[in-house]
């Protein structure tokens, strides 16, 4: 039987020669990808579980915009610790093939990859980086600023959204960035966004309101 950690070390060996070609460079201990752009960084990295006796794989992106992340870490009531993993944009890789191909089955949103004999992974570490320049790449150069923070996110703000799999994050993220880009719509977003929330967790509720003060200084 395949061990997990063989298998990911084999899977992230076999993707870097291909991600560090268009300038992502391997983060050795979160195992992911990394590339700096001005003002942010953006990532990708696989989600590797066993389930025997299969491996399953599922790679995730996600895209850090400083400015907006720093207004979110001013008023977040989660740990220090965590800050590090907050990103603007994020999801699986099926949420933006779904996003991207316009007509395709719903059932790609929760792709995963499986692996069942080591020429599972030889495919997989050829695969991954092709769909990782098709969908992924092409999506960061379009979308790594703030103004694509606010149309993106706030595009239709009641829905879940492809671009931050977390709607309470994703309202959150999408009303720093109406803020920062003085968005005309900046309060009738406010009022959605909090209707929405309503019945979120306290946590959620509490985070909202201490940014709604917040911004008001900005």
């Amino acid at each position: 039987m395949m061990k997990l950690n063989d298998v990911t070390k084999s899977l992230i060996a076999g993707m870097t020669d291909s991600l560090q070609g268009v300038g992502f460079q391997l983060d050795v201990e979160d195992k992911s990808f990394q590339r700096v752009i001005p003002g942010g960084k953006q990532i990708f990295y696989l989600i590797v579980n066993q389930r025997k006796p299969q491996i399953i794989v599922e790679p995730w992106w996600g895209i850090r915009l400083d400015k907006i992340v720093d207004i979110y870490h001013h008023i977040t009531l989660k740990k220090e610790e965590f800050f590090p993993d907050t990103y603007v944009f994020e999801n699986n890789l099926g949420g933006l093939i779904y996003y991207m191909d316009k007509g395709s089955d719903p059932a790609v949103k929760s792709m995963k990859f499986v692996i069942e004999s080591p020429a599972d992974v030889d495919t997989l570490v050829k695969v991954i980086p092709i769909r990782f320049k098709q969908y992924v790449l092409p999506y960061f150069n379009e979308n790594s600023s703030v103004e694509r923070a606010d149309a993106l996110l706030n595009e239709h703000p009641r829905d879940l959204s492809p671009h931050n799999w977390i709607y309470p994050l994703k309202a959150t993220m999408g009303l720093i960035a109406a803020r920062l880009v003085k968005n005309p719509d900046y309060y009738q977003l406010r009022s959605i966004y909090e209707e929405e929330l309503a019945e979120a967790n306290p946590t959620n509720k509490e985070e909202f309101e201490k940014l709604k003060v917040y911004l008001e200084t900005i």
